[in-house]
């Protein structure tokens, strides 16, 4: 099934070089490719919906490429699929936002690996060896290939590493690479864009190639007779004038926002089993397939076409066209970034405490507004707001919410549902961009208090002796003026981290001037969120130091 998915793909995408109506356009606002020597092949992969430019206007060729931009590119020339219902990678942490989708169907379909434990480094810098060696593993999916006792004949062919040598070579046997004019490879310098769009048609053609090389024989078919044409009265020759019947129910599905699947009821011809080529909009031509269906790529999304199909013979028969079908791409998801949450506590953005205000913030190409089910923290928001910059192009919506006594303890969740004017819904997004959260504390509750001195008697004291008081808390401590021990100051306060729990220890050294009998001590602690404890003046073990100057 993979190597029918991939061959559908590429089956289309390499006939867009005539280009159809539909895509007509979607190049030629760029300003900056004229002198790049990829023009013709960052059109062909734009036009198929496979890489697209960095705003409107430009492309910017000579802009080095990041490792998630290309493995983006290469799952959309797979025509992988990709599981947009989460923006955050299953297999690497650092991948969340719009490449996550795209970095898992790569890693699922085994092209690429990560840089170290759980992390794929998705916004570095791709080498080029490092793209060859992703693009032959793509190629590899399609079918065996061969070449890797190819010599490697480039200038600089020592400076690829080990691991990334036969992979070039493999590139170099299947045309995926030819290096540059000076002879050279230059194996660690950076990919760029417009080598990326080279690449990318390179590995389509290449692709076809492999798939023809690998096309499954059947040894058990029996070898069909020969078809006797009778000849044309009048003549001295025997020629097929013959075409073939009319495809029948025509139907479409899978409608997806670039695909359609169109399928159809097989013809018959006198001369064997016809072939099929479907038209589009009366116009742009997918040719060809044996088969009774056809997945037809590269469409515009909320987009409606109109699909015919003709039937036609070895002698070059065509039937007539179908009785056309329609279908209406599906619209393209608004699209949702730089999602981030943040809150006015005086004390840290990233803490929240009942009252302080929580801000969620994500920017949009175009105005949106809220549904229902958008959320924060499980309720609807105080506020939303969705405004333009003033340089255009970028709409910043905000969204906040009031924490109160309702909220529960921990991170803040929320669920980003809007749509645009037309009607066109975004995925629902859970996740910030940059990972970070905000956390709703309440008022510190102390779970344990004891006391004890340095003392060979841990319940006793003297002049010179250290009394530590131990607190443990769900959450780092941080003192208040008004925290004595004995009437004083501690000589050390700490509160560390300990698993799920905070232990925080206060000190203080006897000097001799401490009035003897149970020491007292006043716990006044605030949290991070500014939040303060009840005053404890009691440990929770009962627990004591006496202070004692004889006999100790």
């Amino acid at each position: 099934m993979k190597k029918q998915i991939i061959s559908a793909a590429i089956a289309s995408a390499l006939v867009l070089g005539a280009v159809p109506t539909a895509f007509a356009d979607t190049t030629s606002s760029f300003t900056d490719i004229d002198n790049s020597f990829a023009k013709d092949a960052i059109q062909r992969l734009v036009e198929a919906g496979i890489i697209n430019g960095v705003d409107s206007k430009h492309f910017d060729p000579k802009g080095e490429l990041t490792r998630a931009q290309f493995v983006t590119l290469m799952v959309k020339a797979m025509n992988l699929p990709v599981d947009t219902s989460s923006m955050a990678s299953n297999t690497f942490k650092d991948v969340v936002g719009w490449a996550a989708p795209y970095v898992d169907a790569a890693y699922k379909a085994g092209i690429i690996q990560g840089t170290g434990a759980n992390a794929f480094s998705p916004n570095s810098n791709l080498t080029r060896e490092q793209s060859t060696v992703i693009m032959v593993k793509a190629l590899q999916t399609v079918g065996e290939i061969k070449g890797t006792g190819v010599p490697l004949t480039f200038t600089d062919a020592d400076a690829i590493s080990d691991w990334a040598k036969s992979y070039v070579a493999m590139a170099v046997a299947y045309g995926l690479i030819k290096g540059n004019p000076d002879g050279s490879f230059n194996p660690q310098g950076n990919a760029t864009r417009e080598q990326a769009a080279v690449m990318g048609t390179n590995f389509l053609k290449s692709a076809e190639e492999v798939k023809d090389e690998n096309k499954p024989t059947d040894p058990a078919e029996p070898e069909q007779p020969p078809v006797v044409i009778p000849p044309v009265t009048g003549g001295g020759s025997t020629v097929d004038t013959q075409a073939p019947t009319l495809p029948q129910d025509v139907t479409v599905s899978d409608i997806t926002e670039t695909s359609v699947k169109v399928s159809w009821t097989a013809s018959t011809d006198n001369a064997g089993a016809p072939m099929y080529k479907v038209y589009i909009n009366a116009g742009q031509v997918f040719n060809s397939t044996d088969g009774t269906s056809m997945i037809v790529t590269g469409l515009t999304p909320d987009t409606d076409y109109h699909f015919e199909v003709r039937a036609y013979d070895a002698a070059g028969n065509m039937s007539n066209y179908t009785d056309p079908v329609s279908a209406h791409t599906v619209a393209r998801p608004v699209a949702v970034s730089n999602v981030s949450l943040s809150s006015d506590n005086a004390n840290n953005p990233l803490l929240a405490k009942v009252g302080d205000t929580v801000t969620l913030q994500f920017e949009t190409s175009e105005e949106v507004i809220k549904l229902s089910n958008f959320k924060i923290n499980g309720g609807n928001p105080t506020s939303f707001t969705c405004t333009e910059t003033q340089e255009g192009g970028t709409w910043i919506s905000q969204a906040t919410y009031v924490i109160d006594e309702s909220d529960p303890e921990g991170a803040m969740n929320f669920q980003i549902n809007v749509k645009n004017a037309a009607g066109t819904y975004s995925q629902t997004i859970e996740q910030t961009t940059n990972g970070q959260y905000v956390e709703v504390q309440k008022a510190p509750v102390l779970s344990s208090v004891t006391i004890a001195s340095n003392n060979a008697n841990p319940a006793e004291a003297t002049s010179g002796d250290t009394v530590t008081l131990t607190i443990r808390s769900a959450q780092k401590l941080l003192k208040l003026s008004n925290f004595k021990i004995n009437g004083s100051n501690p000589n050390s306060f700490e509160s560390v981290q300990d698993g799920n729990e905070w232990v925080t220890t206060a000190t203080y050294v006897l000097d001799g001037t401490d009035p003897l009998g149970a020491m007292s001590f006043q716990i006044n602690v605030r949290n991070e969120a500014g939040l303060y404890s009840v005053t404890t003046e009691a440990t929770t073990d009962g627990s004591s130091v006496t202070v004692n100057y004889q006999g100790v």
